[in-house]
Parts: structure tokens; C-alpha cells; sequence
């Protein structure tokens, strides 16, 4: 008895284990055309897996007119940051595909370092009070990539951008554009696995202190 307690106990910690890393990110895909990265997909922010493009130009170029909150995936701050982190820990890496953190400039839309990739997600101010489809600004988080991951940083702009600023004027800037969630961040596999051995687990305990106090 003790040695089956003993075996689904190591099966359990395993599973946790596994179940911990599964937890993480998934690996992305990334679209390399001549040595430049153009985005990726299978991109995972949060509770969903998105692919996601660098655009250079203004916000309406990249977000379907940039005039209303639907034409960005992400709708909130917090989401928008999510995006900028995902972005730096799957995307903007260094690899076999390349090296795509030690030289920003390997980001379409980057020519020179530090490369700023902007997720937009909001509008903070109306163009015109009378008129609030015509935006002047919008929200974006930044993943300001460097020189290497400890120089990386993931964060809401304190400062929105003009909406009708060309980006492809910015050597430094480009803009995240998402696509709708491709899918749910699966369950890991093992899972089931896991939910067995623990109930077998209890069933023993039930059973050692059944006998005992029999």
C-alpha cells in the first residue's frame, strides 16, 4: 500500500510539475521574410493565442480606419500590456530564426535601435467634442526592445501618439497590429493524468483510515 501511495505521489508531483511549465508560454511561430521579422503567430497573451503583424504607418493604416474600439483586439490597458509582454518573451527573441533582440533592427519597420513596437487599444481624447468618431490620440502599450532581455521593458505609454502620425517616419517605431484570437490556451495533456492520480490518492487515504479505525 505504501509503495503504490509512494508511486502515484512521484506521478503527482511530476504532473504538477509539467502542468506548472505547460502553464507558460507556448511556443510562437515567427515570420521571417529575407531575415526581417514581419510578426507571428501562435502568439499567447493571456487566455488566448493570436497571431500578430508589424505594420509601419499611420493608426489608420494599420487598424482599419483607427476611428472606433472595435478595430483593435486588445480594449483595455491591462490586455494591451499583456500584449507588449507576450510580445518581448516570444516574438521579439533571439533564435534560430534570428536574432531579433540583440538587433531590433531586424523588426520590419525598425531601422534604428531601440525599437518601440505599439499596441494600440484606445482613444484617450475626441478630435472634435462635437464629432467622437475623429480621434486626436491613441493608446498604446510599448515593448521597447534593446539590446538584450535586460534592457527590455514592457509598459502603458505615458504619452498616447498623434493617430495621424506616420510611424514609417520613425526609425524607431512600428505598430503591433493582433489579429482575433486564433484559440484558448489548451489544458496541458497531462492533466487528466493528474486529476486520476490524485483521486486514486484519496481514495487510499480514505481507505488507510477506514482500516484503522475499523
Amino acid at each position: 500500500m505504501k509503495a503504490i501511495k509512494k508511486f502515484f505521489l512521484t506521478i503527482s508531483t511530476a504532473v504538477t510539475v509539467l502542468c506548472l511549465v505547460s502553464s507558460g508560454a507556448f511556443a510562437a511561430t515567427l515570420n521571417v521574410v529575407s531575415g526581417q521579422l514581419m510578426g507571428a503567430t501562435g502568439v499567447t497573451v493571456g487566455g488566448g493565442v493570436y497571431d500578430v503583424r508589424f505594420v509601419d504607418g499611420t493608426c489608420a493604416v494599420a487598424y482599419s480606419g483607427c476611428d472606433d474600439i472595435s478595430d483593435f483586439t486588445f480594449q483595455s490597458a491591462a490586455d494591451a500590456l499583456l500584449a507588449a509582454q507576450a510580445l518581448l518573451e516570444q516574438v521579439l527573441i533571439d533564435g534560430p530564426d534570428g536574432l531579433f533582440d540583440y538587433y531590433p533592427t531586424r523588426v520590419n519597420g525598425v531601422t534604428q535601435t531601440p525599437g518601440n513596437v505599439y499596441t494600440a487599444f484606445g482613444f484617450p481624447t475626441p478630435r472634435y467634442p462635437d464629432d467622437p468618431t475623429h480621434f486626436l490620440d491613441v493608446s498604446v502599450s510599448l515593448a521597447h526592445n534593446a539590446f538584450g532581455a535586460n534592457t527590455d521593458q514592457a509598459v502603458i505609454s505615458s504619452n498616447p501618439l498623434y493617430a495621424a502620425d506616420d510611424l514609417s517616419d520613425h526609425n524607431t517605431a512600428v505598430y503591433a497590429v493582433w489579429g482575433p484570437q486564433v484559440s484558448a490556451v489548451p489544458l496541458p495533456a497531462a492533466l487528466p493524468l493528474y486529476g486520476a492520480g490524485m483521486a486514486l490518492m484519496g481514495f487510499i487515504g480514505w481507505r488507510k483510515k477506514r482500516v484503522a479505525t475499523a
